[in-house]
């Protein structure tokens, strides 16, 4: 029997190369799904190398594609912990080895010193980068 939109279509295949199609097809899914899943058709688990190798490429690619998330919400966390304290690393280190620019004559007033204050801006330049490629510092080191 012939399908009606059959001939509009353009289809040249007869009904009997139809139902060989569908019966290959069944045969190769109930051949080949259990052991690319591993579980039967009944659904009892049955790991095979194959479905162990897959759900561990599987495995990968989720946390390939979770980088994104991860490197952006570690460098949250990085900038948040740096502008919050007031301590850019870069500006840390700054005034760990050349202090803040401050000092106290012999009469205990604050004396603002200049000499080391370019580099103030060098580290503020310098911290500005690290924030500019967190994230992809972040996704490197994922």
């Amino acid at each position: 029997e012939s399908h009606p939109f059959k001939k509009m279509a353009g289809v040249m295949v007869s009904t009997k190369d139809i139902e060989d199609i569908k019966r290959l097809n069944h045969n190769f899914i109930v051949s080949t799904t259990p052991e690319t899943v591993g579980a039967s058709l009944e659904g009892e688990k049955k790991p095979t190398e194959v479905s162990k190798s897959l759900r561990k490429q599987g495995r990968t690619w989720a946390l390939h594609v979770l980088e994104g998330p991860h490197a952006w919400l570690l460098s949250a966390a990085y900038i948040l912990g740096t502008v919050v304290s007031g301590y850019p690393p870069f500006l840390a280190i700054k005034y760990c080895v050349w202090g803040d620019g401050t000092s106290e004559n012999a009469l205990g007033e604050t004396i603002v010193e200049k000499r080391y204050d370019h580099l103030k801006y060098i580290a503020l330049a310098l911290d500005s980068l690290v924030y500019i490629f967190l994230p992809l510092l972040f996704s490197l080191l994922l």
